[in-house]
């Protein structure tokens, strides 16, 4: 992870609810859905934590490059190493001025694969380790509005 510590769910259960974000920065989606997550984030982050989980790239350049980042000018090699995918999560948190903290998912992809979260996702996780609310962050699939209305019916409990 970008602060050397490892994060578990196990660290919010039974305490509080949290935010799962799946996600990299040339994954185009992820970067759409990024202003909504981080009003949700103002709204409801005093109450529930919100972290991003920064995963491999999904349009990494000499890949399978995406047009809207070569419209948007977004080049970024996949990590050969744990240091650099922390350097394109810290990247990532810059260039979108994400208010929550980014953890990186390890180079063999374990937490990636065991929430099935390539290319990006979001997951709302209840106080008892119970996912309330998943969703892919495509435009077709991501609703904020559906997401909030969760957030909000954990705040009021």
């Amino acid at each position: 992870p970008v602060s050397g510590k490892k994060v578990r769910l196990n660290d919010f259960r039974g305490k509080t609810p949290v935010v799962l974000i799946f996600g990299s920065y040339s994954c185009p989606n992820f970067r759409a859905s990024a202003d909504s997550l981080k009003k949700m984030e103002k709204a409801y982050g005093s109450k529930i934590p919100f972290l991003l989980i920064y995963i491999r790239e999904a349009h990494a350049s000499g890949n399978w490059q995406s047009t809207r980042n070569t419209r948007d000018g977004v080049s970024i090699p996949p990590a050969a190493t744990l240091a650099e995918k922390e350097d394109h999560a810290m990247m990532c948190s810059r260039k979108l001025h994400l208010p929550f903290p980014a953890v990186v998912d390890g180079m063999d992809g374990a937490v990636e694969n065991a929430y099935s979260a390539w290319p990006s996702r979001a997951f709302v996780v209840d106080a008892n380790g119970r996912i309330q609310y998943s969703t892919r962050l495509t435009e077709l699939d991501f609703h904020a509005d559906e997401m909030e209305s969760v957030l909000r019916g954990l705040t009021r409990k």
